[in-house]
């Protein structure tokens, strides 16, 4: 055995180390004691499958399993247009309700403005907002001395109650004063309103207060009345306020004969 493993010794530094191979000595063995200089590294062992016959592969071989088709996902059902369920319209907007043709409204001064009669209770409406303008005119008249002056800023003919009340809060809210008032009369036999201004106990103060009214105002060339004039006035026109005059505002003066 020494012998051997003597000559097995020479035979190493002989030879490469890759083609050493004692005899008697396997393969395998061989290549178990291979070494391999610096980093070279022995090749990867590759494994090859031994073939198979045809049998032997139709027995061994695993079936391969068929993919079951995939299960269509069921989409949700669309409804037809008509069942969708849309969201409900707004409303239109409610529109304002319409006065009531006997009510009094606010004008854009703030004023109280008579609508048109529309019935009896209209009517009725209409002639009580005047009946207490009218008191108001009436108890000024009637205690104010008979000599005291006033100023007659302008008249509005036709008898319309409804220009005429605007035209009474108009003035008022210009000049800033509440020492305007309104009065029925007739001009020329035809029904018409006077509208005068202030109460002045000299002609001098109602000529001063004049010359300080708006320009608008002066154009109509207001005039100096007395208070005994005016009373004078409606006692020959046989208008007798508040009252009675109340009647025409609403119903306007017929026309007489002579005033054809």
């Amino acid at each position: 055995k020494a012998a051997a493993a003597a000559a097995a010794g020479a035979a190493y530094l002989i030879l490469p180390g890759w083609m050493a191979r004692p005899s008697g000595v396997s393969p395998a063995a061989v290549a178990g004691k291979t070494r391999f200089a610096g980093n070279a590294r022995p090749p990867a062992a590759v494994r090859t499958a031994p073939p198979l016959d045809a049998a032997a592969a139709g027995k061994h071989a695993a079936p391969i399993p068929h993919a079951s088709p995939a299960t269509p996902q069921r989409r949700p059902a669309i409804a037809p247009a008509a069942a969708l369920q849309t969201a409900a319209p707004h409303p239109p907007a409610a529109k304002p309700a319409k006065p009531h043709p006997a009510a009094i409204r606010q004008n854009k001064t703030g004023a109280p403005v008579a609508e048109h009669a529309g019935g009896a209770s209209g009517v009725q409406a209409i002639r009580a907002a005047w009946r207490q303008t009218l008191a108001a005119t009436h108890g000024w008249l009637m205690r104010t001395p008979p000599s005291h002056y006033t100023i007659q800023l302008m008249m509005e003919y036709g008898a319309n109650a409804v220009i005429a009340w605007n035209t009474l809060h108009r003035i008022k809210t210009v000049l800033s004063s509440r020492a305007v008032y309104v009065y029925p009369t007739r001009a020329s036999g035809k029904p018409a309103f006077s509208f005068v201004y202030g109460d002045f106990a000299t002609a001098a103060a109602a000529k001063a207060a004049r010359t300080r009214l708006p320009p608008a105002y002066q154009a109509n060339l207001p005039t100096l009345r007395t208070i005994k004039g005016i009373r004078g006035e409606l006692r020959a026109n046989g208008v007798r306020l508040p009252s009675a005059t109340a009647i025409l505002l609403i119903n306007p003066i017929k026309k007489s004969p002579a005033d054809n």
